[in-house]
């Protein structure tokens, strides 16, 4: 099951489920994290990108792997379930891009995220669309161009 908090995305079970995982983006300082836990109070931090792009990584538990190429970095999580982010390519204003992800997930897309990376956030804004095992879309939905962090989830 997965459903949208505000700006919060859960992945898991329940809304109390303590193995759930959640996305977490903030327009406010550009920055996008993952944790384990139930919404709203995050027990177990797993990622963060800040607004530099700058990755923290944090338990990820036994059997976790990470690749890393030109389209990104996936991190195998316990439970089967893999997490990929990047930045992504200059987007024009009003318009869109592919993303391939840096693996293919093996079963489905689960859940996206993006924020915008820079310090005018306030002026741009984007959605995620047309997601695929392999791939999804991002739109800048605002006149500026500019450049945007992605968190996708699946398994």
């Amino acid at each position: 099951m997965s459903k949208v908090l505000g700006s919060q995305i859960q992945v898991g079970a329940s809304g109390t489920a303590a193995n759930n995982l959640v996305l977490d983006a903030s327009a406010n300082n550009g920055t996008a994290s993952l944790y384990m836990g139930a919404p709203g109070t995050p027990s177990v931090p797993v990622a963060m990108i800040n607004s530099l792009g700058q990755l923290g990584l944090g338990s990820l538990g036994a059997g976790s792997g990470v690749v890393t190429n030109a389209n990104g970095t996936a991190i195998q999580l316990p439970g089967g379930f893999i997490l990929q982010f990047c930045t992504s390519a200059l987007i024009a204003g009003n318009s869109s891009t592919t993303i391939t992800f840096p693996t293919p997930f093996p079963t489905a897309f689960v859940a996206g995220v993006s924020s915008c990376s820079g310090s005018d956030n306030s002026a741009r804004g984007a959605n995620i669309g047309n997601p695929t095992k392999t791939q999804m879309t991002l739109f800048s939905n605002t006149a500026a161009s500019g450049y945007y962090f992605w968190f996708a989830i699946g398994n």
